[in-house]
């Protein structure tokens, strides 16, 4: 039985694949290009399945050509875990036409038909039909051997989707006690013009009604390899903020390092309200993908004895994506 795995995936975990079109039946629907440079393809890309129904997907490819036939590895972030497998496929002026299959056994398959723009292989992805644009950038670090990095912009190819791990984080969650329970507060990422920036905001939920509690910026740093963030966490008068880090761990866990800094008159969570030098706080936010576009939640504040929930039950909550 054929099974639309693209989609079926992603909704497990922030990545997909799906069912294939065969070799043997040709790829109609490769894009027009130049021809490219015989060995111009070799290396590793890093990049994004476009138009995915629950958001972008992740990719690496790593690529070899031999004449005109394509060999290679696909990597796809899901969650914490990756789902691997394979590619074949062919160079042929300058189109190109792959077919990957993922998992142990390779029944989840798809196509990607594409050309090359420099760095990049530009072009669609399909899964018996439902697809949407692909873009993949030679990684710096793994390209082929001899050939150069940079891109015309003089930014390595490497650094050209530093977004992409933080992808999966795009989108409205709901968040709600782990033990069960209506929602107590809203989270929403959003894509800044050209994927610039990612727009993140919160709301807390009070009576059944959504109040908005932050509002900020999560930008990359390319220096220290993680988003720098700044928020304002007083909507009516801007007397406090938080500024820190949001980064990717080696687990697939997301962290959030807050330094909140309160203006003179306000009172922070669980200390006294601030004098005429202002207070700040300390606060940390896990984000750990369990399921199917959940994710566990704990939100902790550091005091003199340790780190602690934030508020009652707040180091136990389960945030779930809502449906497009």
């Amino acid at each position: 039985m054929r099974m639309n795995a693209l989609s079926t995936i992603l909704l497990a975990g922030g990545v997909c694949a799906a069912a294939w079109t065969a070799r043997a039946q040709g790829n109609p629907h490769a894009a027009a290009a130049p021809s490219a440079a015989p060995d111009s393809i070799s290396g590793k890309y890093a990049g994004t399945f476009q138009g995915g129904s629950n958001g972008d997907i992740t990719a690496t490819l790593t690529i070899q050509r031999s004449g005109g036939d394509l060999t290679g590895t696909i990597q796809i972030l899901e969650g914490h875990e990756g789902l691997s497998g394979t590619l074949r496929g062919t160079l042929n002026d300058g189109r190109i036409a792959l077919e990957f299959a993922l998992g142990p056994k390779g029944d989840h398959r798809g196509t990607i038909t594409a050309h090359l723009e420099g760095d990049a292989i530009v072009g669609k992805w399909d899964s018996d039909g439902n697809g949407g644009p692909a873009r993949f950038t030679r990684s710096a670090e793994a390209a082929a051997p001899g050939k150069g990095n940079a891109s015309a912009s003089g930014t390595t190819a490497a650094l050209a989707n530093p977004y992409g791990p933080y992808a999966v984080l795009v989108g409205i969650w709901d968040v709600a006690p782990e033990a069960g329970g209506p929602a107590v507060a809203v989270q929403r990422f959003t894509w800044g013009p050209n994927r610039a920036y990612i727009w993140y905001a919160g709301s807390l939920v009070m009576a059944g009604k959504e109040e908005p509690h932050f509002e900020g910026l999560l930008a990359w740093d390319g220096i220290h390899r993680n988003l720098d963030m700044l928020m304002t966490i007083d909507l009516r008068f801007g007397l406090a903020a938080e500024r820190g880090t949001f980064s990717l761990q080696p687990d697939g866990t997301f962290v959030r390092e807050i330094t909140a800094v309160y203006s003179e008159g306000v009172t922070p969570i669980g200390r006294p309200r601030a004098g005429a030098e202002g207070a700040t706080g300390h606060f940390r936010q896990i984000y750990r993908p369990t399921g199917p576009d959940q994710m566990a939640i704990s939100v902790l504040r550091e005091t003199e004895t340790g780190w602690v929930a934030t508020f009652p039950g707040s180091d136990h909550l389960l945030m779930k994506r809502r449906k497009a």
